[in-house]
């Protein structure tokens, strides 16, 4: 009797078995979820109307907070190109704790704020017009700002990595260069467009460019002036940036012209395509 059981159980063992098939594969990876654009855009409005707030009450600390560590900023004056958030930090302590100081009170207000977004919403740039004004008891002084800037996102939050401000002049305003600006546009603003989308600078955004924690600088063949590049998160927006001694030759004005810009550049393909240019002369009053 044990016998024969042990027999069934042995022949019950050896009879067919069910085999388990492997799961269907997916040929095609699952769809990355859409960009919230617009809550993109919003997110990146909120951080630049911070920046603006935290300038108006002269905190420097606050203003720092959105700003990335590898920051490369453009500013109005004549030797206004700061590299990395230390140094913009000592710049800024140095213009306003003295005007804070003298009791100054500074107002800032956006207006024609332009966001765009990469395709992954990972990075943004901003364009806008500034009215901003400074105060001592009732002597003010209003000055119309531009500002272009890039920003990345982080774990943080919003952080900009290069950024240009310029005085906006009206068409018969001069500076101590006899330049005239209209519009806040050089005369020959075309020949400079053309040099800044040219070869020569957007061979400066390669892979090898993208760094970690620090600005890259390389050195450019354009009118001998070093210009910085970088790539934001994702790989699909980059920027330019820098000082381009571009001949002037006008009769109102010098030879050669010290035109700053700052140039935002999108990916398609194997293209870097312009998105944004901001080219100014420095404020010399």
């Amino acid at each position: 009797m044990i016998r024969r059981a042990l027999l069934i159980l042995a022949l019950a063992g050896c009879g067919p078995r069910a085999v388990t098939s492997p799961p269907p594969v997916d040929p095609k990876p699952p769809a990355p979820p859409p960009v919230d654009v617009e809550g993109v855009k919003a997110k990146v409005g909120t951080a630049f109307e911070a920046e603006l707030a935290s300038l108006a009450h002269a905190d420097v600390d606050g203003y720092l907070t959105g700003v990335a560590p590898e920051a490369y900023v453009i500013g109005t004056g004549v030797d206004d190109i700061v590299m990395g958030r230390n140094a913009l930090e000592s710049v800024m302590h140095e213009e306003l704790d003295p005007l804070v100081h003298l009791g100054v009170v500074f107002e800032a207000a956006p207006h024609d704020v332009r966001i765009g977004v990469s395709p992954d919403g990972h990075a943004a740039w901003l364009s806008a017009n500034v009215d901003f004004a400074a105060a001592q008891g009732e002597h003010r002084v209003a000055v119309p700002y531009r500002v272009t800037a890039a920003y990345k996102e982080t774990e943080d939050g919003w952080r900009v990595v290069a950024q240009h401000s310029s005085v906006a002049a009206p068409a018969d305003a001069t500076r101590t260069t006899g330049v005239a600006f209209p519009d806040d546009v050089p005369d020959n603003a075309a020949a400079v467009t053309a040099v800044v989308v040219g070869k020569d600078v957007t061979s400066l955004i390669t892979p090898q460019t993208e760094l970690v924690g620090e600005t890259p600088r390389a050195p450019s063949t354009i009118f001998g002036a070093p210009l910085s590049a970088g790539i934001l998160p994702g790989g699909q927006i980059a920027w330019v940036a820098g000082g381009l001694d571009a001949p002037g030759g006008t009769e109102r004005g010098p030879d050669v012209l010290a035109y700053r810009a700052l140039a935002i550049f999108q990916r398609d393909g194997d293209t870097w395509r312009l998105v944004q240019l901001h080219v100014s002369l420095p404020h010399t009053d």
